[in-house]
């Protein structure tokens, strides 16, 4: 979701655009209020960044606790000091993926780009400033090793925006993602990292967990053609519907 934003900010300015659902402003609260009326006590955001996701989170929910990862070190830093007043706020500085280990993380000049898998070519073709990275050896660990550490209180949210990684996270949290009331995550439908799965495969999983399909918030379109890249797509537990 920051990716999104960020590309946003950056395409404007190059007189470009791409068509958003809804942005990061009042509007967007608005349309997301029925989280409210979910009693969602508990956010896991996996991919923070500087914690786009979490400050519009807490806006919308006051007193839930949010509960965020991010691996790239600048970023967290950035991310602690966004909510160093947040008594409710938690953050760890690894990535969340299908196994504990270590791993060199491509960190993009443009951090929202930042992934554990390559740039595609098509990602670079598309926003030229993403192409330079460097290698960075991060922690990686599985969501559902945590969960004793993480006290979640029901009901809770889970946001995934992994920059392409979103399969090996729900893998390595399967037991906690499908206990979630509500999943934000990345949905791509062309490879801007390589090896990546893409929307079929994340959609099949989420069904198998027991997840209905409700939209999306945002789509990213190529600068290029007008190709729509990605969204961010809204699944819902079945039996709350």
């Amino acid at each position: 979701m920051g990716f999104k934003k960020y590309i946003h900010q950056f395409t404007r300015s190059l007189g470009f655009d791409f068509y958003a659902l809804k942005d990061k402003s009042d509007g967007e609260l608005l349309r997301l209020r029925w989280l409210k009326e979910m009693g969602i006590n508990t956010v896991l955001d996996i991919g923070a960044n500087e914690g786009q996701f979490a400050s519009m989170i807490r806006k919308l929910l006051p007193q839930a606790s949010i509960i965020s990862f991010e691996p790239v070190p600048h970023c967290f830093e950035k991310l602690m000091l966004n909510f160093k007043h947040d008594k409710n706020f938690k953050a760890y500085n690894f990535a969340c993926g299908d196994t504990d280990t270590e791993i060199e993380m491509n960190v993009n000049n443009f951090s929202p780009s930042s992934s554990l898998l390559e740039l595609d070519d098509l990602h670079v073709k598309n926003f030229k400033h993403t192409a330079g990275s460097k290698k960075q050896l991060i922690q990686v660990r599985t969501l559902d090793g945590l969960n004793n550490e993480l006290w979640l209180q029901n009901p809770y949210l889970v946001k995934i925006d992994t920059q392409g990684y979103e399969d090996k996270v729900i893998k390595g949290g399967s037991k906690i993602i499908a206990g979630a009331q509500v999943v934000f995550i990345e949905l791509s439908y062309k490879p801007l990292y390589k090896g990546q799965a893409l929307f079929d495969d994340i959609y099949k999983e989420m069904l198998k967990a027991g997840f209905r399909y409700h939209g999306n918030t945002e789509e990213l379109l190529s600068p290029v053609n007008g190709a729509v890249l990605q969204t961010d797509g809204i699944f819902i537990k079945d039996n709350t519907i």
